[in-house]
């Protein structure tokens, strides 16, 4: 038992450095070609991976709990949050892309505090006619 352990361990490892590798080369690929569908599929790939292979089992892990902590959640059949996240993030770049011609990067000339700042105002108006108009009801 002990030994598959370790051997899992040493597979986490060079797995890492695998990510790390296909990432390097969806990077050039679309670099090379200026192919930004291929590298956007690449990096979705990736994630998955990531989170199958590495974040996932370490999900199972327990953490004492406290009293008055809300209870733990339960299982359902939707995609994780995070899944979804990751695929709001992809459909978020490919549009950014098709907009721009290229994905955010940076160093692009523009002040990105500044535009977070700005995405924030944003955020709050969009909260405030939510709750606006829930009490509404």
């Amino acid at each position: 038992m002990t030994e598959v352990t370790e051997r899992s361990a040493d597979y986490r490892l060079g797995f890492g450095e695998a990510l790390t590798l296909v990432q390097a080369g969806a990077d050039k690929l679309a670099r090379d070609e200026n192919d930004y569908g291929t590298r956007l599929r690449v990096q979705q790939i990736v994630m998955e991976i990531t989170y199958r292979m590495v974040i996932g089992p370490k999900v199972g892990l327990r953490v004492p709990r406290d009293a008055g902590d809300q209870p733990l959640p339960t299982a359902s059949t939707f995609d994780t949050v995070h899944e979804q996240v990751c695929a709001d993030l992809m459909q978020r770049q490919a549009l950014g892309i098709s907009r721009y011609g290229q994905p955010l990067q940076p160093h692009n000339g523009r002040r990105a505090l500044l535009d977070a700042y700005q995405e924030v105002l944003d955020l709050a108006a969009y909260l405030k006619q939510h709750l606006i108009e829930q009490d509404a009801q």
